[in-house]
């Protein structure tokens, strides 16, 4: 093997090596890069009257800057979801936190400005997830993207 195709082949393997570790660190993620703020335009308390019963529900969404579709962030969202309930939801006939991925669109500025956008935009391109509470049904979460809906108790 002559000097210059070692050289040739040692500088391709270089290339080589350099590209896998390119592509699997974009590959990979840390939802410690992930921060989740109250998403305020959103959050809100509805009361329904039926048949004289009153019924009232909550709202409280969320935005993920720095989210990626990983299993570690859908982790890290389960997690963050079950550290944020507190006795006071079981007032309610149903709880939603919606969790939006934020976007030069879904973001507290953008919507407070130009409040369609959330109708526009944010529910099909940046709406992630979604999870229920309900007192008949227990937890649920809806994955929004695949279409998956999990059933049962997710926080314990």
């Amino acid at each position: 093997m002559t000097i210059d195709k070692f050289l040739f082949n040692a500088i391709h393997l270089v290339e080589i090596s350099i590209g896998i570790m390119l592509l699997y660190s974009s590959c990979t993620s840390n939802p410690n890069d992930m921060e989740m703020t109250l998403f305020e335009p959103l959050c809100r308390i509805d009361t329904i009257i039926t048949n004289n019963k009153m019924f009232k529900y909550k709202v409280t969404p969320y935005l993920v800057d720095g989210y990626q579709n990983t299993a570690a962030h859908e982790a890290k969202i389960d997690s963050f979801v079950c550290e944020i309930q507190d006795s006071s939801w079981h007032e309610y006939a149903e709880c939603l936190i919606p969790i939006y991925k934020k976007s030069k669109y879904t973001n507290n500025e953008n919507i407070k400005n130009n409040p369609h956008d959330i109708y526009d935009y944010s529910q099909e391109n940046d709406l992630v997830y979604q999870y229920r509470w309900s007192r008949e049904r227990g937890y649920n979460k809806e994955t929004i993207k695949g279409k998956e809906y999990y059933e049962g108790v997710m926080c314990r």
